[in-house]
């Protein structure tokens, strides 16, 4: 999964249907902006999944 997170990619299911393609790069960049990380992970059998970690900063 290396481009998941580039600007305006979608994957072949998603050309089936509607979205622009930039859901995951906006969650990316407004994530690290706050020092957090993200990251995405899939596997056969398995949905696909992205997580994101913030940082506390309490």
């Amino acid at each position: 999964m290396p481009h998941v997170f580039d600007r305006l990619r979608r994957g072949a299911r998603a050309r089936a249907g509607g979205g622009s393609g930039i859901g995951l790069a906006v969650v990316k960049e407004l994530i690290t902006a706050h020092g957090g990380t993200v990251s995405a992970d899939s596997g056969p059998g398995t949905p696909d999944r992205a997580a994101g970690r913030g940082r506390h900063s309490g």
